[in-house]
């Protein structure tokens, strides 16, 4: 798919999503919006970032599997840096050599 946008839109009781392919989304709009249950999401290939968005600032159960998983298939595919929010609760699960996964690529994790 290419537009990932409202997919999971409030699935407040979803605790874990099979793994999914972003890599040809061009659009992440409320992906996660308020999917406060969600602990556990697997992503293969890429998610395409070109500018600031939020992913899972309502989704504060995420696992550092979880975390790692979204970090490590970022891709910066604009030409400047992007903040993307996970929230602060998830933020503070992840070491600074993780957030520096996310930093190397021109990324910043809020």
């Amino acid at each position: 798919g290419t537009s990932f946008a409202n997919m999971f839109y409030s699935c407040s009781k979803l605790t874990t999503i099979p793994p999914i392919d972003t890599s040809n989304g061009t659009n992440f709009s409320y992906m996660f919006f308020n999917c406060t249950a969600l602990e556990n999401v697997t992503f293969e290939g890429t998610f395409n970032v070109k500018s600031n968005i939020s992913v899972f600032s309502s989704s504060p159960n995420l696992t550092v599997d979880s975390l790692m998983s979204f970090i490590n298939a970022l891709n910066n595919t604009g030409t400047g840096t992007y903040t993307v929010t996970i929230g602060s609760t998830n933020l503070a699960k992840l070491t600074a050599e993780q957030i520096q996964i996310a930093t190397a690529k021109n990324i910043t994790l809020a």
